[in-house]
C-alpha cells in the first residue's frame, strides 16, 4: 500500500453517480457539441462509404473516412475530457461551451499524455501476447493428436485475450492518474504519477468498472431498442434512422467517458492526499 490512501471503491462509484447527476446540466452543455457533430460526421461518412465500390472479397477496408472519424472521436473526447477533469476538480471555474470546445495546449498535452498511456498500456501486454502466440500452436497440435479438434488452441486464446484486457487495464488505469494533472496545468510527470497509485491498482480497476457500469447498461438498451425499431419497421437504409441511432449511441457512450473521467479525477484527488502538504505537488 501507498502507506497513506486507500481508495474506497464503492464510496467513490457512489461519488461519481452523485455528480453525474449534480452536474447533469453542465455535463450536458459540454457533451452537446462533440455528440451532435460526431452524430453528423457518421452519417457523412456513412453515405460517402456507401458511393463507393464493395470489395470482391470480404477484407478490412480502411479508408480516409475511416481515419477522419477516428481522428474527430478523439480530438472530441479530448475537449470533453478536460472540461469533464476541470467541472469536477475546479468547481469554481465557469465552464462554457467555447471554453470546452477551444484548442488549446493543455488539450495538446491532455490527448499527447493518453496516446502515450494508451501505447504503453498496450506495450505492457507483450508477454502475455508473445506467450500465447507460441503456446496456442502447441495446444492445437496436442489437441488434434488426442482427438479434441481445435478446443485447446481456442481456450489458450480466450485466456489470452482475458489476460490482455485485464494487464491493459491495470496499466492504464495506472498511468491514467497523469491525465488529470494536465485538465489542471498541475506538473507531474509519468514516474510520479505511476507512483501515486502504489498500491491501489486493483482499486483503481474496480472504481472504473462500477462507475461505467450504469451508462454501459444504457448504451446496450439503447442499442437494443433501436435494433429492434430498426428491423421492426424497416428503417436500416434510412439516413434519418441512422443519425437518431447515432446520436442516442454517442450520447450513451458520451455519459460513459463521463463516470470515468470524473471517476479518474476523484480517485487522483483522493491520492493526492498521499502527497505530504508541506512539500510542493511538483514532481519532476
Amino acid at each position: 500500500m501507498n502507506g497513506k490512501v486507500t481508495l474506497a471503491v464503492s464510496d467513490i462509484a457512489i461519488r461519481v453517480y452523485q455528480f453525474l447527476w449534480e452536474a447533469r446540466t453542465d455535463l450536458l452543455r459540454i457533451a452537446a457539441v462533440p455528440v451532435l457533430l460526431l452524430s453528423i460526421l457518421v452519417v457523412v461518412m456513412r453515405t460517402i462509404l456507401a458511393d463507393q465500390p464493395q470489395p470482391t472479397e470480404p477484407q478490412l477496408r480502411i479508408g480516409l473516412p475511416h481515419v477522419v472519424l477516428w481522428l474527430a472521436s478523439i480530438i472530441f473526447y479530448v475537449m470533453f475530457a478536460v472540461a469533464c477533469h476541470r467541472r469536477c476538480l475546479k468547481s469554481d471555474e465557469a465552464t462554457t461551451i467555447w471554453t470546452a470546445i477551444r484548442w488549446d495546449r493543455r488539450k495538446s498535452r491532455y490527448m499527447l499524455r493518453w496516446l502515450l498511456a494508451g501505447i504503453l498500456a498496450a506495450i505492457s501486454a507483450a508477454p502475455v501476447l508473445i506467450i500465447a502466440a507460441i503456446v496456442a500452436p502447441t495446444a492445437a497440435g496436442l489437441s488434434n493428436l488426442a482427438g479434441g479438434g481445435g478446443g485447446a488452441s481456442g481456450g489458450v486464446v480466450l485466456m489470452g485475450t482475458l489476460g490482455v484486457l485485464i494487464i491493459v487495464s491495470l496499466v492504464n488505469g495506472r498511468l491514467a492518474l497523469w491525465l488529470p494533472a494536465a485538465a489542471l496545468d498541475q506538473e507531474l510527470n509519468l514516474p510520479a504519477a505511476w507512483t501515486l497509485g502504489t498500491g491501489n491498482t486493483w482499486r483503481l480497476l474496480g472504481v472504473f468498472v462500477l462507475s461505467m457500469a450504469p451508462g454501459m447498461l444504457v448504451m446496450v438498451l439503447v442499442n437494443s431498442a433501436m435494433d429492434y425499431l430498426g428491423r421492426t419497421f424497416g428503417l436500416g437504409d434510412s439516413l434519418s434512422y441512422l443519425f437518431i441511432l447515432t446520436l442516442l449511441t454517442n450520447a450513451a457512450h458520451y455519459l460513459v467517458i463521463a463516470a470515468t473521467v470524473i471517476a479518474l479525477s476523484l480517485c487522483y484527488q483522493e491520492l493526492r492526499k498521499s502527497v505530504d502538504p508541506g512539500m510542493p505537488f511538483h514532481m519532476n
